[in-house]
This record gives C-alpha cells, sequence and structure tokens, in this order.
C-alpha cells in the first residue's frame, strides 16, 4: 500500500507540473537519485526508481546490498547544488518491506554539451530500528531538455 502511495505521488507531481511548464527528463541510470526517471522544472524536481545501496543493518552485522524503491523531491537552490527528501520502501534483505525516509545534498555537473549529468552527494538514512546511516551517492543520467 505504501508503495502504491509513493507511486501515485510520483505520478500527481507529473500530471500537474508536466502540462504547464517545459522542463528536462532525466535518465537515472546510476543509483542517484534511483535509477529511474526524475522529472525536473526550475527549481524542484521529482523522482522514482531502484535504489540500490550497500547497509549493514546493525553495527555488528554484515554489510549487504539493499535495493529500495525510492520517490521523493529535490530542490535546486543554483542549478549545480540539490537538496533531497525521499521516501524508500525496502524490496531486499532486513530491509524488505520497512518504510524509511532519506536526506540528501549534494552536486550536479553537466558534461558531454549538457547532456551528461554527473551527482555526488551525501545521503543519511536516520532508521528508528537500524539506526543513522551515512552513504556516499555518485550518479550518472541522461538529460533531455522538454
Amino acid at each position: 500500500m505504501k508503495m502504491m502511495i509513493s507511486v501515485l505521488c510520483f505520478a500527481s507531481t507529473l500530471l500537474l507540473c508536466g502540462p504547464a511548464f517545459a522542463g528536462e527528463l532525466y535518465l537515472n541510470f546510476f543509483r542517484n537519485p534511483s535509477i529511474g526517471p526524475e522529472y525536473r522544472v526550475k527549481y524542484f524536481s521529482t523522482h522514482i526508481g531502484y535504489y540500490p545501496t550497500i547497509l549493514s543493518p546493525n553495527e555488528d552485522e554484515k554489510k549487504e546490498t539493499t535495493g529500495f524503491l525510492r520517490t521523493g523531491i529535490t530542490a535546486w537552490p543554483v542549478p549545480w547544488l540539490y537538496a533531497s527528501v525521499s521516501h524508500l520502501h525496502g524490496l531486499t534483505g532486513k530491509w524488505r518491506n520497512r518504510n524509511e525516509i532519506l536526506l540528501e545534498a549534494g552536486v550536479q555537473g553537466l558534461i558531454l554539451d549538457e547532456r551528461i549529468a554527473l551527482r555526488f552527494g551525501i545521503a543519511v538514512l536516520p532508521s528508528v530500528d537500524h539506526g543513522t546511516k551515512v552513504n556516499p551517492t555518485p550518479g550518472i543520467s541522461l538529460r533531455i531538455p522538454l
């Protein structure tokens, strides 16, 4: 049910913003913000997709690759600086069926005629049951102006 709410939030944002504003579509291929589409209009964007990361549920446990459905919004106060808040729904491992909030901040640069976006951020996952996790979040995207 909560995963369906995430998908509906993303779709409604596209429906509300899409017809009124010409923006940019990003096809995110590696991790940041997630593997999937992102729609950006001026100072805000919304995204949804698969988010793989390496986490250990507790300090004494082995790290494992964990997959999440990630959806959220990002603020872009300047074109190269961003801050994001996302909802994560665990798909694998000990995080399966868990719902968490992810906070992230970072930078983006455009290369190759401003068609390829490279991002690097730091994400904070303040989990109640598993403690706060901090991870780097690199990303590669294809930018498509609309």
